[in-house]
């Protein structure tokens, strides 16, 4: 027999992010502006649910280590995933995740963290990129631009220039950055669309939209501009390298594998071999106009 706790209920707050619906039942916390810009009314039950309470006391599970940073992920004696963490100085628990059920999360944290709740804890405890990996879709590290009504993403490691790319189009094609960080990536009536995210780095650019993929640019510093399509192989890399997902679980890989290689098939990839000034758009520009994606 479950003894799984009662759960509160209330007016939740209620977000739309890449067409997932996402609702909490919280008391008030700091909203960021970036998590408020998908704030829309749910008409329909949630994909993610998060209720979130205070807990006086937080115990140390039994026969558990808990990492000294960071989370730790076990499953209790009725087989439920458990996340905890810490406290800065180490002595307590500071909050505990509980799965409910599929999309069903419940999360208990300490009185004197709670008047401090924000948007980063929300978000880190909704675990956005692997609920919605299990439902077919995919974050990846990314500017986002939107040209001529379709999506162009850059990708790469890091400081390999996408923010400079994507500033560049923005200067001499008048198109639109949308996200200089992450992107969403999942199929919408067949066709992979490229979705703004709450999660925008250091860039501070956060649009919430959806916009068919055109193209996704695998970027490489050079002192000259080439251009190429970038095969199987070279995009398992880009992207086990640069989607948001739990490498330690060998489900989440797989899962990432798929998606990488049906994105593969349908979206073209090329890879941008490129100088940061405008020579290397007039070198993608083509490009895209060779590939029939843009005429």
């Amino acid at each position: 027999m479950s003894t799984a706790p009662e759960l509160p209920s209330g007016n939740p707050f209620t977000y739309e992010i890449g067409g997932f619906q996402v609702s909490l039942d919280s008391f008030p916390f700091h909203e960021s502006e970036y998590l408020a810009a998908f704030r829309k009314e749910c008409r329909q039950g949630s994909d993610l649910h998060l209720t979130v309470r205070e807990e006086p006391f937080l115990p140390f599970p039994a026969g558990v280590e808990i990492a000294m940073v960071g989370e730790t992920r076990f499953s209790d004696p009725e087989g439920r995933r458990i996340r905890v963490c810490r406290t800065e100085d180490k002595s307590k628990i500071l909050y505990r995740i509980t799965e409910l059920a599929p999309g069903s999360l419940l999360a208990e944290i300490i009185p004197d963290a709670a008047a401090g709740l924000g948007s980063y804890l929300i978000l880190r405890w909704l675990d956005l990129p692997g609920a919605f990996l299990e439902r077919g879709a995919v974050f990846l590290h990314a500017s986002f631009i939107r040209w001529n009504g379709k999506a162009i993403l850059f990708t790469g490691r890091k400081q390999i220039g996408k923010s400079t790319q994507a500033g560049l189009w923005q200067r001499h094609q008048n198109a639109e950055v949308l996200n200089g960080d992450r992107v969403l990536l999942r199929q919408i009536d067949g066709v992979w669309t490229a979705c703004g995210s709450p999660f925008c780095g250091t860039s501070g650019i956060c649009v919430n939209e959806k916009l068919p993929v055109a193209a996704i640019v695998l970027l490489k510093q050079r002192p000259d501009n080439e251009i190429s399509r970038v095969d199987l192989k070279a995009a398992y890399v880009a992207f086990l390298s640069g989607c948001s997902y739990d490498s330690r679980s060998w489900r989440a890989t797989e899962q990432v594998i798929a998606l990488t290689e049906q994105i593969h098939r349908q979206v073209p990839m090329l890879r941008l071999s490129c100088t940061p000034d405008e020579a290397a758009v007039r070198c993608l520009e083509a490009a895209l106009k060779e590939e029939g994606i843009y005429v």
